[in-house]
């Protein structure tokens, strides 16, 4: 049992969390999700952005309406611009990264049978033109070569167990995240011909994400639809030009899809080293109201940085992520 399962069991057991649940108020918190998983659950994909089960999903929606405030992005503007908000109580804002599909068949049903908003933010190209993230396709060649062992970019790779496999592909993963753009911008095509897997056809890529017709749908009860930029590329490794252009760009194209405004951006990957002050610029610039990161962070009044607004991703053990969200400090590295 690791040591955040056994602290949230021995608070909860105590009864604390219940105390300071209700003692505490007037605090934000942004929650995070990318996939959630059905049963039987297998994925040809990046297994690790499933996050939860729908079973694990509702209950920790149920649990949320129970004991907070689960706000909308209006609400959050309107709160934010004024520079402080006052809650009763304690608010969460529930928002969803990528547009993948089964944010529609298996996260809306549950956000929509209990009244509960959210925002869903969409890489404008991965819905356009039905192609998923290079994490998704790493992971498929990953998956899928026949060969024991390579080396790309210094990058040792072990595809001899399903573990194996799997840690593989998160060192791909995490070479792409720190190395520049113009190093890795042919990564996806150079990878296919290093491990002899052919990328997955468009129309199983197509399957993986959402539509807009059905982006329309969630827009229209209840669900804020924002940018995830156009491409998903790491903002901070790409030249201020390009950054405008994922930036402004998707902005446009998305209110040109829809026929409704974005006023929130979500910026790819999130961390700290994924965006700079030249990405906050242009995001104010380019009319964004809010745009976020995601790093942990909580807020108790005010938002520190309207263009650089933490989420946190949710443990799937109960235990733990009762007290994530009333003790965030204690529960994350912040």
């Amino acid at each position: 049992m690791n040591k955040r399962l056994v602290l949230g069991k021995i608070i909860n057991n105590i009864g604390l969390n219940f105390v300071v649940r209700k003692l505490r108020n007037n605090n934000l918190i942004v929650i995070n999700y990318h996939r959630i998983s059905g049963a039987n659950h297998h994925t040809d994909f990046d297994d690790d952005v499933f996050e939860h089960t729908a079973e694990v999903f509702r209950k920790q929606i149920l649990w949320l309406k129970k004991n907070f405030d689960l706000i909308d992005q209006a609400t959050l503007i309107e709160l934010v611009s004024t520079g402080s908000f006052n809650f009763k109580g304690n608010a969460v804002l529930i928002t969803f990264d990528d547009g993948y599909i089964d944010n529609y068949t298996l996260a809306y049903p549950i956000l929509k049978e209990f009244g509960v908003p959210a925002i869903f933010f969409v890489p404008y190209s991965s819905i356009e033109d039905r192609k998923v993230g290079w994490w998704d396709s790493i992971s498929w060649m990953v998956g899928k070569t026949a060969l024991k062992r390579a080396d790309y970019s210094n990058v040792k790779l072990d595809f001899t167990s399903a573990m194996s496999r799997s840690v593989s592909a998160k060192r791909l993963h995490s070479h792409l995240k720190v190395t520049p753009d113009s190093e890795t911008k042919t990564l996806v095509a150079e990878m296919s011909k290093v491990l002899d897997v052919e990328l997955p056809s468009l129309d199983r890529q197509s399957e993986e994400l959402m539509s807009w017709g059905q982006l329309k749908e969630v827009a229209a009860n209840g669900i804020a639809v924002g940018s995830h930029s156009i491409s998903h590329r790491l903002l901070s490794q790409i030249s201020d030009e390009a950054q405008s252009c994922e930036i402004k760009d998707s902005k446009r194209l998305i209110e040109e899809k829809l026929g409704l405004p974005v006023d929130t951006i979500a910026y790819p990957v999130g961390q700290k080293t994924s965006f700079n002050s030249v990405t906050k610029r242009l995001a104010q610039e380019a009319g964004y109201k809010v745009a976020f990161s995601f790093y942990p962070g909580s807020y108790s009044g005010s938002i520190d940085d309207l263009y650089d607004v933490r989420r946190i991703a949710l443990s799937s053990e109960t235990d733990v992520y009762m007290n994530e969200l009333v003790f965030p400090s204690l529960f994350f590295r912040t």
